[in-house]
C-alpha cells in the first residue's frame, strides 16, 4: 500500500469504504452461486460427472479437470453438497419424471404438454441451447447446454428459480430473462407466469430417454 500510495496519494477513508462495500458484495455472490451450485445437480448425475467429466457448455473455455477419484471420494463429495442443499443421499425421487405426473396434468388439461412444447418454441430456447442431435445455428464455442440432459441433471426446483429469475443465480450468464406471463406468450401457453415456468420444467423434465 506505502508503494501505491506513494506513487497516487493517500488512500482515503470513502475509498477504503467503497472498496470493502465492493468486497462484499463480491463474497455475497460467490456465496450465492455457491449455493445455487448446491441444489442445481441430482445426486446420480452429479457422481458420474465428477468420475467422467465433460464439456457442458462450449462456450466455456474452461473443463472440470479429471481428478481420477475414486467412487468412495466421489460419493463423499456427492454426499457433500447433497447434505448443504437438504437433499435426500443416495435416494432422489423426482416426480416430474414420471409418466403419471403427466398424466395429472393432462386430466386437468388434455393440451398441457403440447402447449408446454409451443411455449418451449416461442422462447427459441433452440437458438442458444443444443437438445440431443440438433444443434443451434451459430458456432459451437457459443452453444449452451444440452436440454436432453437437463432431467437427469437439474434438480426441478432448481429450474424454477433459475428460469424465472438467471441474472439472480448467476450474474453475468447469458441466459435471458424472459418475460413471463405476457400476452404475446400467453398465445403459445395462456396462463399466468408461474405456471408457464411450470410448463416448461415440465416440458425440459420429460425430454430425452
Amino acid at each position: 500500500i506505502s508503494d501505491f500510495e506513494n506513487e497516487f496519494g493517500e488512500i482515503t477513508a470513502d475509498e477504503i469504504a467503497v472498496q470493502q462495500r465492493l468486497d462484499r458484495e463480491h463474497a455475497t455472490v460467490v456465496r450465492g452461486q455457491r449455493r445455487s451450485a448446491e441444489r442445481k445437480a441430482q445426486s446420480a448425475w452429479f457422481f458420474q460427472f465428477l468420475k467422467d467429466p465433460y464439456v457442458l457448455r462450449p462456450m466455456v473455455l474452461t473443463k472440470m479437470p479429471t481428478f481420477d477419484l475414486s467412487d468412495g471420494e466421489a460419493q463423499a463429495i456427492v454426499r457433500y453438497f447433497a447434505a448443504k442443499s437438504g437433499e435426500e443421499f443416495p435416494f432422489e425421487f423426482n416426480v416430474e419424471k414420471h409418466r403419471e405426473y403427466v398424466s395429472e396434468k393432462e386430466k386437468k388439461d388434455p393440451d398441457y404438454m403440447k402447449k408446454a412444447q409451443a411455449l418451449f418454441d416461442q422462447l427459441a430456447c433452440q437458438s442458444c441451447h443444443v437438445k440431443g442431435k440438433e444443434v443451434p445455428k451459430k458456432p459451437k464455442s457459443e452453444w449452451a447446454p444440452d436440454l436432453l440432459m437437463a432431467k437427469d441433471r437439474l434438480r426441478p426446483e432448481w429450474l424454477i428459480d433459475w428460469l424465472r429469475n438467471p441474472k439472480s443465480m448467476q450474474p453475468g450468464t447469458k441466459m435471458p430473462q424472459f418475460l413471463w406471463g405476457t400476452d404475446e406468450l400467453k398465445k403459445a401457453f395462456p396462463g399466468t407466469a408461474e405456471e408457464q415456468i411450470e410448463a416448461i420444467k415440465d416440458y425440459l423434465m420429460t425430454q430425452g430417454s
